[in-house]
Order: structure tokens, then sequence, then C-alpha cells
């Protein structure tokens, strides 16, 4: 395998942009994706007894690759593939790929099955990921020195965990590694002792401690030391009503960023313009984007929606080839100031997680924009009530909403504006401010399976 040390920096290029590979053109990156993916399949055709078998059963040698269109000849890796490799081959599954005694980190992800999924990584697969990560904080406006408070939750193994607090040293930045679970009332109290300038957590989790500073009596979040806030994990941080409120509430910039925890925590984020995330993993991810019916390849250019598909590149523990995310994306731009050449993207939800209502297309960040943009009547807060079969139903969507003020006023006025705005007919179950609220530090809970599928 080549060595990492050629795409990363553990410095930045100048005062925008964190590695010079963010600003090459396509043909340039094409050329180097073709060439780490040609590493990337004969390791695998080497090392991996799950990949040797799957090349097998669809008749492809590992290759080499002639361009990256021949890589739609391979076929796809879903996570159930993965979930089986572990408990067919503990501890670290079939598609792992180095010697156990080359693994220097296991992380952990329950997905929503509630079994473990175990990710592994050499030292230069965790270098690998500092320098993709690396590139998102830079970006988003985050820089060596600056003192940040880490308000992802910091147990059970989580990506977001452990990672990115290497990923801050390997950036040169100050850390406080506080963590969700610490709670808000400490998190503020610490904020306040210590005057960081930047706070990277969940949006849900940063408005609700935004909004416990304010109503706690010691001041409002707006006067505090928070400049930069990046947000991930969840949809919310590319939703305009969410981030405007997350920067009134708080008085600082907001960037979102995204990752997928079998790759790596963060390879997209919005730059200072925030018109939509750039890649950032050049060199190390080669993203795809297909249709999710036919799963036939887009091409990743405005306008374009689709699922990502994520092959890694250089990657030793746990290598995966044509990764099927799930993650339904939206290209937005492909231009933008700052210089960087990739597309920007805005996710638009799980493909698993968009519903059909009476023959409309209905995605999560579209219903949380219009409940948003209701505030006060509506908090933002909502769940989906997912009483049929598959994923569309003839009948008006179940969506639980926290609300204030009257009930029944508040249930017929975000009925009304879904109406209006998506098309589609809801029934709006009201409940008080606070019911919908997830414990700190987990993913907000978007879906309430009731079917019994």
């Amino acid at each position: 395998m080549s060595d990492v040390g050629g795409y990363a920096n553990r410095e930045p290029m100048d005062g925008d942009v964190w590695s010079k590979w963010e600003l090459v053109g396509s043909t340039e990156l094409d050329r180097l994706h073709l060439n780490r993916l040609n590493e990337q399949l004969s390791y695998l055709a080497r090392q991996s007894p799950f990949y040797r078998r799957k090349f097998e059963e669809v008749g492809r040698r590992a290759g080499p690759l002639k361009s990256l269109e021949e890589l739609a000849e391979f076929p796809f890796t879903d996570k159930a593939e993965i979930r089986d490799s572990l408990a067919s081959s503990p501890p670290l599954g079939e598609h792992c790929a180095a010697p156990l005694d080359t693994v220097v980190q296991r992380q952990v992800s329950s997905g929503t099955t509630g079994v473990p999924s175990y990710m592994a990584y050499t030292e230069r697969d965790l270098e690998s990921v500092s320098e993709m990560q690396a590139r998102c904080f830079y970006a988003a406006g985050f820089r060596p020195r600056n003192l940040v408070l880490h308000a992802f939750a910091m147990s059970k193994g989580f990506v977001g965990g452990l990672p990115m607090c290497q990923a801050v040293a390997y950036m040169g930045m100050s850390l406080l590694p506080v963590g969700a679970e610490s709670g808000a009332e400490r998190i503020i109290q610490i904020i306040r002792a210590q005057r960081p300038a930047a706070v990277f957590g969940a949006p849900s989790f940063l408005e609700y401690l935004g909004e416990f500073c304010n109503s706690s009596g010691g001041g409002q979040a707006s006067d505090l030391s928070i400049e930069r806030i990046v947000v991930g994990s969840e949809i919310g941080g590319g939703v305009p009503a969410t981030r405007a409120k997350l920067e009134t509430l708080w008085g600082a910039s907001v960037r979102e960023m995204y990752g997928l925890s079998d790759l790596a925590n963060g390879f997209w984020a919005e730059c200072r313009f925030g018109q939509g995330m750039h890649f950032t993993g050049q060199g190390f991810i080669h993203p795809e984007l297909v249709d999710p019916g036919t799963l036939q390849p887009i091409p990743l250019t405005s306008g374009a929606i689709g699922e990502l598909v994520y092959s890694a590149l250089g990657r030793e523990a746990t290598p995966l080839l044509r990764f099927r995310s799930y993650d339904l994306i939206e290209v937005v731009g492909e231009d933008c100031p700052c210089g960087r050449t990739s597309p920007q993207i805005r996710v638009l939800g799980r493909t698993d997680d968009m519903f059909i209502v009476r023959g409309i297309n209905v995605y999560p960040s579209a219903l949380k924009d219009v409940l948003n943009s209701l505030s006060p009547v509506a908090t933002g807060k909502f769940r989906i009530v997912k009483n049929f079969k598959g994923h569309s139903t003839a009948q008006p969507l179940h969506l639980k909403v926290e609300v204030t003020g009257d009930f029944q006023a508040a249930a017929r006025q975000i009925e009304t504006a879904l109406k209006a705005r998506l098309n589609i007919r809801a029934k709006v179950e009201p409940l008080e401010k606070g019911a919908l609220q997830d414990p700190p530090g987990t993913k907000a809970r978007i879906v309430e399976d009731v079917s019994g599928e």
C-alpha cells in the first residue's frame, strides 16, 4: 500500500485550505484515484478472503482498472454483509485485511439493529482519518491553536469520540474533551471557565445546550466565548432554519460536516461560504453517486439526487469497496469562491427514511425545514410515526411534533403549512416541549416504527 505521506499534511497549505488535494482539477484527481483504486483492489485480492469471494461471485478479477467507470463492474458492499462477516469470523470479521497485531484501535457503531459493528484501524489508517477530519475542521474555520470543546458523545467507542480527539491533536488545536455525557450544566460551566473559541457536536444537542444556558439564569449563550460551531452526526446543520436558530442562539457561525462511521468520522464539510459541504476525502475515499432505485451511477453534477457509495483508498484494517451508505444527497453546487474543486452537497436523509405520501417524496430534512420556519409555535423537534408497511402510504403522514401554546391550533397550523409547502397531508399529534428530547450524546430519533415489519 502507498504511504499516507503524499496525501496528508499535518499543517495547512494556506489561509483557506488545509490540503492541496482539495484544489486539484478533476483530471488530476481521477488519475490519483484510479491509481489508488488499483492498489486497493490488489491489496484486497491478496489480503481479504471476504473480497476475493465477492470478486469470484461476479467473475471479476481485481484489476487493474483502465478507468474509474469500470468500478461499477464490481459488486456493492452492504452493511448486512459486514454484520454477517463479523458474526462468522470474530473479532473483526472476514473483511479485516490487516494482521491483528497491526491494529492499534477499534471503534464501535451499534447501528439501527443494536448489534455492535466494529471498525479497525492501523496507525496509517488513523493518520488518514485524522487528515480528512483536519480538512473538515479547517474548511469550517477551526484553526491550529484554537481551544475547542468536544460535545459529541465520548463513550461506547463512538467514532465521534476518540477519533475526533485525535484529529484535534493532529491539527494542532487545544482540546476540551468534555463530551455530551457530561450534561448541560457542567458543559456550560466549563465553557464559562475555559472560554473555548469553538465547539463541535450534534445540532439537536447544541440547540438544547444553548437553550439550557439561556434559561438557567446565568446569561445568554450568545454572550459566551464560542465563535465557531461545527455540527454533524444527524440532519439539521444544513437546514436553513436550524442553522439560523443555532447561529442566533450562540452568536456564532455554524458549519456542517458529514462522515460515515464505517469509513471515517468526517470527509464532507462546509467552508466559510456555507453553500454546501465539500468533499475532503481526496486520496483516501472514492465517492460514487447512484440512483437508489436502479443503483446505476449518476454524475456528481448540480441538481443530481442520489445515494452515496464509497470505496476506501489505502485502507489497511477494515477496507470497504463500493459500500452503500443509504444516505440520500443532493448536489447543490460545483463552483465555490473558496477554490475547492469538489461539488457541494446537502444530505436529504436516509434512503430508508424517505417516504412516499400519496405519490410525493417526503424527506425528514424537508419536514424539519417547515417546522423550524413555524417557530415558536413548533420547537422543530418531531418524529415520523411509521404505521404502514414499506415506504409508501396513501394516508396522511402521522407526525409527533413538539409545540407551544394551544395544542389544537398549533396542530392545524402545522398541517396547513405542510400542505402548502410540501403538498402532503399530515396528521399532527401535538406534544409539549421537551417530550421528544433525546438523551444527551445520541442521534435525534426521526422515525418511530409501529408497523410491525
